[in-house]
This record gives C-alpha cells, structure tokens and sequence, in this order.
C-alpha cells in the first residue's frame, strides 16, 4: 500500500445555468462556472494534477415523442495555470495547467407513468 497524504484544503465553487425552452419539444442550457484547488502545493502530484478551474458548457434536448428526447451536451474544465514550488514529493514541482473537453449524446426514455 502507497500512502499519499493530500491534506485537502475547504475549497468554494460557484456555478450557474441559464435554460431556454424556445418551443415545449425544444431545451437548450449554457452553464459556467469556477472551481478552487483542493490540494495544497505541499500534496501535489503529477498524477493528480489540481488547480483552480474554469467550467463551462452547453446542450440542448429535443423530444422525438412524447417520452423519448434526444439530448446532446458539450462540456470544459480548464485547470489555470499553477507554479508549484514546494511539494512534498520532489518530481511534482512545476507549472501545470490543462484543458478537458468532454461530449455526451444522449437517449432518454420517460417510463414514469402519465
């Protein structure tokens, strides 16, 4: 067993989304956010990179029939740039930073009864 002490850190979030339902068979959503690290410089590893982020996406949803909508959704974190001068673990100091792009399309099906 590897132990890998992270001494996480309380951290804060806020986020918000805006909708748009521009006909009944019709949804779209943007959303944005920004997320603190939890990991302290001293716990940082290159395999766990963190930082504090930038979130953002957007989708849309559109009913075929009456209990079945497609929906499709795109979505990006991006970690800002850290200078980490004083890990614990010496290969982990650096400049880090990323960008993840994620997609998801989507089938739902509405089996509750009407």
């Amino acid at each position: 067993t590897v132990r890998l002490p992270r001494r996480w850190r309380n951290t804060l979030g806020l986020d918000g989304i805006l909708r748009w339902a521009p006909r009944p068979d019709l949804r779209f959503w943007l959303r944005g956010g920004y997320r603190q690290a939890a990991s302290p410089d001293s716990t940082i590893d290159a395999a766990s990179p963190d930082g504090d982020r930038l979130v953002g996406g957007l989708g849309g949803a559109y009913r075929v029939s009456g209990n079945v909508s497609l929906l499709v959704d795109l979505g990006v974190q991006h970690v800002l740039e850290r200078h980490v001068v004083g890990s614990d673990f010496d290969l982990a100091n650096g400049t880090y930073n990323m960008t993840l792009v994620h997609g998801g399309l989507s089938l739902l099906v509405d089996l509750s009864p009407r």
